[in-house]
């Protein structure tokens, strides 16, 4: 049977090559839908297939893409595997045309293959827009992103921001969310984005992830792209620092977020006039807007970032709060700070942020008809923090106390009542600002010293 075989396939090889040299072009074609039967297996076939691909490859004039699709239609080859086969024979050879037939199948039935094989083989450009539609559709999404990942990662970028502002994102979004009633099965494509986006190392890509970072729908992923390219790249530390002035919100925090993971001091003096600049006490965004910043220069740990952050946070107390144990984000913060306050941290934390998780005022009703409110701030933890730092006699504690007794209460927006008008409550500081006030004369009312903040990074007591 086995010399049967060799015979079978020497005598079908001379009828091959007689084929290519009388230019039959229109059977060789034929042969590339060679199938396996009852004599012959899938792997003659396949053979069978190469060796007739093989050939047309040696007289690329004689035949044509457009042949190669008459074919099938006038064979009326339905058998989308059996196309398939005939495409893979000419893609084993690396014939040219191979690419040809793989963007014309981009239009039809089999654009999703077509897609995959043209990004993974020649990392073409024309294959992103049905990968990204692919990421929609399980058992072929992980594969279309694995795909995306090896294609320019600049034009991935581009087509990614376009597609979810275009209809077909939000077309599949609101399908999701009604298939599993209201949940977060959407998630999947995003999560894919989302690594795609996290893969990305280019500097072509910094302008178009940039524009995407206060982009509700992508910001997010933009945020970590960015990230993943800033680490030792001038260019897109500059480029995140002009973020810094945009006048939109979430631009700056989401720039602010960005240059802390990277890291990197030139972003330092920026960084400080952001967080001096952003001086909105009302608007949520401006208070994770400081938050941030401060979070992102401790985390730098540059000494001249110790000063700006003091005062901050004496101006800007209610916008701080105490780093939790549990939050990964505020451990990583709290750790930032320890190292660059040193000894000093619990007692700064405690002199200017607030605890979170815990009541922080003391509602009372004044006893008349306008529908006022006075709140008062809960600030016993302020106090033990400002009578400890009484007991430390350094040229850093005198520091820190100017800076409380610069602290000012807060009027802030409390609500409306039945009338319509607005009415307000104050956060007071009062007492705090007293006994720092009186701690500094009892030393004779050292004067304020910027320099000593600059003297070491971890402040000893």
């Amino acid at each position: 049977m086995k010399i049967y075989a060799l015979f079978f396939r020497k005598q079908k090889y001379k009828k091959l090559n007689k084929l290519a040299a009388n230019g039959e072009v229109i059977k060789l074609i034929g042969l590339l839908f060679y199938r396996s039967n009852y004599f012959i297996d899938e792997n003659e076939a396949r053979i069978m297939r190469e060796s007739a691909a093989t050939l047309l490859k040696n007289i690329p004039d004689l035949w044509s893409v457009d042949l190669f699709f008459k074919e099938i239609k006038k064979r009326e080859i339905i058998n989308d595997n059996v196309i398939w086969n005939a495409v893979q024979a000419i893609l084993s050879t690396e014939d040219p045309k191979g690419r040809d037939i793989l963007l014309a199948m981009l239009k039809g039935r089999m654009s999703s293959k077509a897609a995959i094989e043209l990004g993974e083989r020649y990392r073409d450009c024309s294959a992103i827009e049905e990968l990204i539609q692919m990421l929609q559709y399980s058992g072929c999404d992980f594969k279309a992103e694995d795909v995306l990942k090896k294609i320019d990662p600049t034009r991935v970028i581009i087509a990614l921001i376009d597609y979810v502002h275009g209809e077909s994102y939000s077309r599949y979004i609101e399908m999701q969310r009604r298939n599993t009633d209201g949940g977060d099965g959407y998630r999947r494509i995003y999560n894919h984005i989302m690594n795609i986006f996290k893969n990305i190392n280019a500097p072509g890509a910094i302008e178009p992830l940039l524009s995407a970072v206060d982009d509700p729908r992508i910001g997010e992923c933009a945020i970590k792209a960015l990230i993943n390219i800033g680490i030792g790249n001038e260019m897109a530390v500059e480029s995140l620092v002009k973020g810094l002035k945009d006048s939109s919100h979430a631009m700056r925090l989401g720039c602010v977020i960005a240059l802390g993971k990277i890291k990197d001091k030139r972003a330092v003096e920026a960084l400080i006039r952001t967080l001096e600049d952003e001086k909105d006490y009302y608007i949520t965004t401006s208070n994770a807007i400081r938050l941030q910043c401060a979070g992102a220069l401790a985390v730098i740990g540059d000494k001249r970032a110790v000063e700006p952050i003091l005062k901050s946070f004496a101006r800007y107390q209610f916008s701080y709060y105490i780093p939790s144990e549990s939050n990964e984000a505020d451990i990583a913060f709290k750790d930032a700070f320890k190292d660059l306050f040193g000894d000093y941290y619990h007692i700064i934390i405690n002199c200017f942020c607030y605890s979170r998780g815990q009541e922080h005022f003391v509602q009372t009703t004044i006893n008349d008809l306008s529908g006022h409110w006075t709140w008062i701030y809960d600030n016993r933890h302020c106090k033990e923090a400002v009578l400890e730092l009484s007991k430390i006699q350094t040229p850093i504690s005198n520091n820190i106390l100017h800076i409380i007794t610069e602290s000012s209460d807060k009027e802030v927006e409390v609500g409306i009542d039945a009338y319509g008008d607005t009415y307000y409550g104050e956060i007071l500081f009062e007492d705090i600002r007293n006994i720092a006030f009186k701690e500094l004369q009892k030393r004779g009312t050292p004067p304020y010293d910027a320099f000593a903040f600059l003297e070491t990074t971890a402040y000893r007591l």
